[in-house]
């Protein structure tokens, strides 16, 4: 039996002649028969009865038709599928991300989509997470690295990581108690009066500290607002505040000496990183593509430890 001699019984079944199948397929009627019966002495039933109507499938037949349709329905899935996979993927995409994941990740996105699908044009936009839902919901951005994206019927995201937030201070001037001589540990009372730098409303590290803050009972000196990250860093480093970051943005300052950042306990100072998306019904190959490598560039990076908390020794 071979997918020949099912896609030749498929055509006389649909037909409901041998004659007018083996025109339609180009072959002669003689060579058909002679397909035919190979086919059932192969299966061992009889597939065909002629009718007033012409030649109709047997109950054998029937089911034998079923699941021919179905082998070849898949069989040419696949050649479509391994003759696209032989050709360049061309589009344009545009993602959305937050600017500390994207200085993160999008290096790494585009070299690769260089490398793999240069056909593939991207455009990058970058904001705070409620500009990002909103890019995402209106149709601006076909992807986007959400923190915490809320539950609607018209996303779909999927979880790669879960941030911790650190407490990023001056060198030597962490608040925590010191554990077993290793790195202070925050609380959410350590923030008591302590002057602090953060980002603006809506973004989404206020929103968070201001809620652990306002259940915990403590007052917050917010003694400056600034939203960028490498500005946060600078300020910090000054002298004239703590900020709060995620640790992957200050690894390098503190490695250097030049900040100090311990992770804040609790488990609400904490954020996932979504990949998050419009449902819809189908996607191109090209955001199908950047999907893929955008989703394994993040995961890459939490396995390198990119996310990961600040190492004890590095916090002096």
């Amino acid at each position: 039996m071979d997918l020949r001699e099912l896609r030749s019984f498929v055509e006389v079944v649909r037909l409901r002649s041998i004659s007018g199948a083996a025109k339609t397929l180009r072959i002669a009627q003689p060579a058909l028969t002679r397909q035919i019966r190979k086919l059932e002495r192969e299966i061992g039933v009889a597939l065909l009865l002629r009718s007033p109507r012409g030649v109709e499938p047997t109950a054998a037949g029937a089911t034998l038709l079923r699941r021919a349709e179905r082998l070849l329905r898949d069989a040419a899935e696949l050649r479509e599928g391994l003759a696209a996979a032989d050709q360049a993927i061309s589009g344009h995409v545009t993602i959305a991300v937050p600017p500390t994941t994207g200085a993160l990740v999008v290096p790494r996105l585009l070299a690769r989509m260089r490398r793999e699908q240069p056909a593939i044009s991207i455009h990058v936009m970058e904001g705070v997470n409620a500009t990002l839902l909103d890019w995402i919901l209106a149709g601006r951005a076909e992807l986007a690295l959400l923190h915490d994206p809320p539950s609607l019927v018209t996303l779909r995201s999927e979880a790669l990581l879960d941030e911790k937030l650190h407490l990023i201070s001056p060198p030597g001037q962490s608040p925590g108690a010191r554990t077993q001589g290793q790195r202070p540990e925050i609380r959410i009372r350590d923030l008591d009066g302590l002057p602090l730098i953060l980002p603006a409303r809506p973004h989404l590290v206020r929103l968070l500290v201001e809620q652990a803050a306002a259940a915990a009972r403590v007052r917050l000196d917010i003694v400056l607002e600034a939203d960028g990250v490498a500005l946060t860093r600078n300020l910090v480093a000054a002298g004239l505040g703590h900020g709060v970051l995620a640790p992957a943005t200050v690894r390098t300052q503190v490695a250097a000496g030049e900040l100090a950042a311990a992770p804040l306990r609790g488990r609400a100072l904490h954020t996932v990183l979504c990949l998050t998306q419009r449902v819809e019904a189908a996607a191109s190959a090209a955001r199908q593509a950047v999907e893929a490598a955008l989703r394994e560039e993040v995961l890459a990076l939490r396995a390198a430890g990119a996310w990961a908390e600040v190492m004890p020794g590095s916090v002096r």
